[in-house]
C-alpha cells in the first residue's frame, strides 16, 4: 500500500502545533533528530519507517489509521493461549504399528486446535506434510469427515492416513500422502475391525 506523505507531513506538523509541541520538545520525547523531524513535516523525508511513525503517533495521540489509513500490524504476533498435553504414544505413517499408551512426555498446543492427546508419528507414508517424528496433535473423535487425516486402529494396530468413506462401493480407504505407498483399502465386511481414535488437528515440530 503506497502511503500519502503529504497528508502525513501535514497532519503531523498540525497535531505537534495544536499540542503546543516545539520540535525541541517532541525529539526529546520520541528520541528522533530535531533536523529529522522538521524533514517529516516538510516532506522532506517520504519513507518514513513504520517504526518511527509509531512512535510519531504515540507522542502526538494520533491514531495510527487516521495518520495513514490502516492499522500498523505488529511484526510479531503474540502466542496463542496454549495447553500442555500427554504424548502417549506413537502410531505408524506407514505399515500399522501395535497402539501404545503410555505417556512418553508433554507438549503445548493451542487451545484453539481442541486437542486431547499428542502422538509420534513413525514412518513416512504421509510425507511431506507429516515427517517421520513429528508430534502430532489429536482430537479424539470416533468420527471423520473424508478427506481429513485420522487415528486409525486395526485389530489393535494404530495407523495414519487420510479417510475416505466410499459408501457407494461399501468400502473404507485409508490414503498416503506419499506416492510411494498404496492405499489401504477395507471392504464392507471388514469394517467392523477398524475404528477412528481420533483426527489430527495439528504439528508440533521444532526447526
Amino acid at each position: 500500500m503506497a502511503f500519502d506523505y503529504e497528508k502525513i507531513a501535514s497532519m503531523l506538523k498540525e497535531q505537534r502545533n495544536r499540542l503546543n509541541i516545539s520540535l525541541a520538545e517532541l525529539s526529546k520525547m520520541t528520541g528522533i533528530a530535531k533536523t529529522t523531524l522538521q524533514r517529516y513535516e516538510t516532506g522532506g523525508i517520504r519513507n518514513i519507517p513504520i517504526t518511527k511513525l509509531k512512535v510519531l503517533c504515540g507522542s502526538l495521540r494520533i491514531s495510527p489509521d487516521d495518520l495513514i489509513g490502516m492499522e500498523f500490524e505488529e511484526p510479531y504476533q503474540p502466542l496463542p493461549p496454549s495447553h500442555r498435553l500427554p504424548i502417549i504414544g506413537r502410531i505408524a505413517c506407514g505399515t500399522p504399528i501395535m497402539a501404545q499408551e503410555n505417556t512418553e512426555g508433554y507438549t503445548s498446543v493451542p487451545d484453539s486446535w481442541r486437542a486431547d492427546f499428542c502422538l509420534v508419528c513413525r514412518g513416512d507414508s504421509m510425507a511431506p506434510k507429516i515427517l517421520d517424528g513429528d508430534v502430532v496433535a489429536i482430537r479424539h473423535q470416533q468420527t471423520a469427515d473424508n478427506g481429513q487425516i485420522a487415528v486409525v486402529v486395526i485389530d489393535g494396530e494404530a495407523t495414519l492416513k487420510r479417510v475416505y468413506l466410499r459408501a457407494e462401493k461399501g468400502r473404507l480407504e485409508l490414503h498416503p500422502i506419499n506416492p510411494e505407498y498404496e492405499t489401504i483399502v477395507y471392504s464392507e465386511d471388514e469394517i467392523e475391525s477398524v475404528r477412528i481414535d481420533g483426527i489430527a488437528v495439528g504439528i508440533c515440530r521444532a526447526l
